[in-house]
């Protein structure tokens, strides 16, 4: 499980943000995330499996984000991309 990354933001396309993680370009979906390409950042991590596109990490700000990620996804009716969303508009 992955629960952190740390690196340097390469691109920012929509929801997604592309980090590179050592030698590694890791793409998250992380619509409450700002940051330009060349920033350093820290983000709190949730793996969400989808049975149509496999495995998505979502980035976080904060532990609280991720917590709050969490208990949206749980609801019925909202989906993972819905409690992203959600949380994107209140922050």
């Amino acid at each position: 499980m992955i629960d952190k990354i740390s690196g340097t933001v390469v691109a920012h396309r929509g929801d997604e943000l592309i980090v590179a993680v050592g030698d590694i370009d890791v793409v998250v979906l992380a619509a409450g995330v700002v940051a330009q390409p060349g920033a350093r950042v820290s983000l709190c991590i949730d793996w969400v499996w989808n049975a149509e596109t496999g495995p998505q990490l979502y980035a976080f700000n904060s532990p609280a984000e991720r917590s709050l990620f969490g208990l949206i996804r749980n609801c019925q009716g909202i989906g993972a991309k819905g409690a992203l969303a959600l949380i994107a508009t209140c922050g």
